[in-house]
């Protein structure tokens, strides 16, 4: 960690040798900025994916290959409100290729290509009235076809294929699951409760 930001670094753990050059976005200057709000890994551990906040409400993923050992950057949408951009919820598919983002501050579930670095469909719902500044938490389903996220009371199921966002009952929820049938939403609430919800 610098003063003004952060620079990521390859250690070789064969050799213990940390290498003295910053690993960096090729289009992007060596020092990461803002606050290192959430992260999540791939199902193979290869991609590590951090979501980066800035003060003005700026959002984007950091993409670490650490195969390749190589690193990537991708924008997310929406600025000027910090609060809105923390609530995003990184979710990633079990095939490798795909993040999803979504953020009930900004109203918007964002598709992120892993291989291909970039954002490749993003669309707005309408959480405006409802959404709280907290951060966001999100499942895939075992189908891969929806996910739930969550701010941490308000619930929203996302259907991928159609773009379609549903607003679910009010719950208060602070982790997510779904069950290997897709039968029901488990959702972890007040003093660690469990509560399974239809999940359609």
């Amino acid at each position: 960690m610098l003063s003004a930001g952060y620079q990521i670094r390859l250690l070789r753990l064969a050799s213990d040798i940390l290498e003295r050059r910053p690993l960096k976005d090729p289009h992007e200057a060596a020092t990461l900025t803002g606050v290192p709000w959430s992260r999540t890994s791939s199902a193979d551990g290869r991609y590590l994916y951090t979501l980066y906040v800035d003060p003005n409400g700026k959002a984007m993923v950091h993409v670490l290959d650490t195969q390749a050992a190589t690193a990537h950057c991708v924008d997310l949408p929406g600025s000027g409100d910090f609060n809105a951009a923390s609530t995003y919820a990184l979710v990633v598919d079990p095939d490798g290729r795909h993040l999803w983002a979504v953020s009930a501050g900004y109203g918007r579930v964002v598709h992120i290509d892993v291989l291909r670095h970039r954002v490749v469909d993003d669309y707005r719902f309408d959480a405006s009235a409802a959404w709280n500044t907290n951060f966001g938490v999100a499942a895939l389903a075992p189908d891969g076809e929806r996910l739930a996220v969550t701010d941490g009371y308000h619930l929203w199921v996302v259907e991928l294929a159609q773009r379609k966002v549903v607003a679910r009952p009010s719950h208060v929820a602070l982790a997510l699951a779904y069950s290997p049938d897709l039968k029901r939403l488990w959702v972890v609430g007040e003093r660690s409760r469990v509560t399974a919800l239809p999940a359609l």
